[in-house]
């Protein structure tokens, strides 16, 4: 069958904007539309859907799959609410904002109005940052590979601000660092090292240089 081409070539052919419109549509108004279209009517162009409403002069909310099952793109078995195969390219899928931050948030039942936002600042130098459900960036990863948790301008490999825990499972196991070349403990001036067993402490190095063990 054609519609608007006496050429058909396919079993629809339409020549032209498909729509469909609810039944109170007045053009520029009122009512909701569905259009399905190509950009232009002539020669190499993309093709698209869109939502409206207000007679066509406001973009409105496309549902896919509003009564369940998944959505594949690249794929026609998709095993997740949207599945993204991207064949032999390596990036599947590029989330951009205009804005100087950009977030994908990851919510569960109890998430807040965040959850977990896994995004990037570059106008910050934070090419990877993890935030929690206030936007409070926990963790960074700047533009020269330095990893800041607790800071958002890590000026080593991997700076921390506040305490750090090591703990290994196991009665008669013991906690050990291993590494080469110099192990350097830098405290603010004027803080001592304080080293502590089972939570009391057993040694401590002051400011001034002295030790006091025990």
């Amino acid at each position: 069958v054609g519609i608007g081409t006496t050429s058909p070539q396919t079993k629809l052919h339409v020549n032209g904007s498909i729509g469909a419109y609810t039944s109170d549509y007045a053009a520029g108004s009122t009512g909701s539309r569905l259009l399905m279209k190509t950009f232009a009517t002539t020669g190499n162009t993309y093709s698209f859907i869109q939502a409206q409403d207000v007679g066509g002069a406001s973009n409105n909310v496309l549902a896919l799959q509003p009564y369940g099952d998944n959505v594949g793109i690249g794929t026609t078995s998709p095993a997740a609410k949207l599945e993204v195969n991207s064949g032999a390219t390596n990036i599947t899928s590029i989330f951009k904002s205009s804005d100087n931050q950009s977030w994908i948030s990851v919510q569960d039942d109890d998430s807040g109005t965040y959850g977990a936002l896994f995004g990037t600042d570059s106008d910050a130098g934070q090419d990877i940052v993890i935030a929690n459900r206030s936007a409070i960036k926990r963790l960074v990863i700047d533009t020269s590979g330095n990893v800041g948790i607790g800071t958002t301008n890590p000026s080593e490999k991997l700076e921390v601000e506040g305490s750090i825990g090591v703990k290994r499972i196991g009665v008669a196991a013991t906690s050990t660092i291993d590494m080469q070349g110099n192990f350097n403990f830098d405290a603010n001036s004027g803080y001592s090292h304080v080293f502590k067993q089972a939570g009391s402490e057993v040694a401590r190095i002051l400011p001034s240089g002295n030790v006091g063990i025990g």
